[in-house]
């Protein structure tokens, strides 16, 4: 254990002292230990590394048994590691991992030996060393949900996108920017004031876009804009990918029912790649879609998934017949 009369306040080399002239009062504190900052650049909450060292290990006997502390620039400890003995039984320090705090830039720790309270009528010690840390901005996320999984080319489509900071920062009225596959801007708007039901923090607008005019793969971006309110935020871009098919020619009407009760069902999956749809309650879903020929499939729980080929080349309608998916059995264990 450390010796609490261990002294703190080593004497400077003779050297040292020539010429200098100490107030009244005044000693120098030598401080007897380094610390290394790792990152010294962070995200937001994310851990920061502090690896300490031992300026002099030989001469640190007297600090075993005693931690080190660190706090913030409010006094608020932040964590703490003791000074100990390591396998060759020399004074050694864990390193110790501590959260960066979620607000961005210059962040300063002070990281102290712990020392006994001092006896009556002497000074309390305070022997340590400041740290410093930079918090990068916070970055929003950028979310987009109903958009169709093909849009006609040429023809106007709507989605709904959401921003929201992963570090709780209010985002109602959040601007961002839609941008073309080759920068443009298309579209620019704000989040509403109202989160999404079931989320927090994630505001959200409907938007009306116009797809490109010639069929295929294309990637757009939204862009959520920097805000320095009520901290710093970068601009951050998400991919919107957009499957641009032919204008829709046609429809495609499925009923989905039970083979057995002619029962309708409800929420089968129906997919003609790549255009897809949900039956609704009548067991009934409807595809618009130009012509060509389709492998269409059904699936949902608890039946059978069915395939089959479909040739469009006008409005159709399809009767879907379900068989339920019996559960594996005992006997099947010897087939």
């Amino acid at each position: 254990m450390a010796d609490p009369d261990h002294d703190l306040r080593p004497e400077a080399a003779p050297e040292e002292r020539a010429g200098e002239e100490e107030a009244p009062g005044e000693e120098t504190i030598v401080c007897p230990f380094t610390v290394r900052v790792s990152p010294e650049e962070v995200r937001p909450s994310d851990p920061v590394t502090l690896t300490f060292a031992l300026t002099d290990p030989a001469a640190a006997g007297p600090l075993v048994g005693l931690d080190i502390v660190v706090a913030a620039a409010d006094g608020a400890e932040c964590g703490r590691v003791a000074i100990a003995l390591d396998e060759d039984r020399v004074p050694a320090i864990e390193p110790l991992e501590i959260d960066a705090p979620a607000a961005p830039g210059l962040h300063r720790w002070r990281a102290r030996l712990d020392l006994p309270e001092p006896g009556e009528g002497e000074e309390p010690l305070e022997v340590g060393t400041d740290l410093e840390v930079t918090v990068a901005a916070h970055r929003p996320s950028v979310t987009v949900w109903d958009l169709p999984p093909v849009v006609e080319a040429g023809r106007p489509f709507r989605l709904r996108l959401g921003i929201k900071c992963p570090h709780g920062c209010p985002s109602a009225g959040w601007g961002f920017v839609v941008r073309d596959a080759g920068g443009q801007e298309v579209a620019r708007g704000a989040v509403g004031e109202e989160t999404w039901p079931g989320t927090a923090g994630l505001h959200h607008a409907e938007l009306a876009l116009t797809a490109p005019a010639a069929p295929g793969l294309v990637v757009w971006t939204i862009e959520a804009e920097g805000r320095t309110e009520p901290c710093a935020h970068v601009a951050h871009a998400a991919a919107l990918r957009l499957n641009v098919g032919r204008p829709a020619e046609h429809r495609l009407r499925i009923a989905v029912v039970d083979g057995v009760t002619g029962a309708p069902v409800a929420r089968a999956r129906v997919v003609a790649h790549p255009y897809r749809a949900m039956t609704d309650a009548l067991g009934v879903a409807e595809l618009a879609m130009p012509a060509g020929r389709y492998r269409l499939v059904v699936s949902g729980k608890p039946y059978f998934a069915m395939s089959r080929e479909a040739e469009l080349a006008g409005d159709l309608d399809l009767r879907v017949e379900m068989q339920v998916d019996r559960e594996f059995g005992v006997e099947d264990e010897y087939v």
